[in-house]
């Protein structure tokens, strides 16, 4: 979730530059207008590797859109599976916390 509990937005800890340089790598920079949409699509790109969003499909329904106004369809769907699998790589796994074993038993 990106809502902290105060309601405020927490800030995006994925790097946001880095991913704009795979997004632009994978279906060149474009125009003005295409940059400002890589530019929104990246920060949407990195809630998704925050969230450690993981499922091909949801990268694909929420990548796709972004790059349909400027790509044909065959270039859409190669720079999503290579937008994805290059987000997907920057996923830092975080350990689950194990919970201390104090020895009481819960009843």
């Amino acid at each position: 979730a990106l809502g902290g509990a105060d309601g405020e937005v927490e800030a995006i800890k994925a790097d946001q530059s880095q991913v704009l340089g795979l997004i632009q790598a994978s279906c060149g920079e474009g125009d003005a207008v295409f940059s400002v949409s890589q530019n929104y699509l990246a920060t949407i790109c990195c809630s998704l590797i925050d969230g450690r969003v993981k499922e091909e499909e949801k990268w694909a329904a929420l990548v796709a859109p972004y790059l349909a106004s400027f790509l044909d369809s065959v270039a859409v769907a190669t720079a999503v599976a290579q937008i994805t699998t290059e987000c997907v790589k920057l996923i830092k796994e975080i350990p689950e916390e194990e919970e201390e074993d104090d020895g009481k038993e819960i009843l």
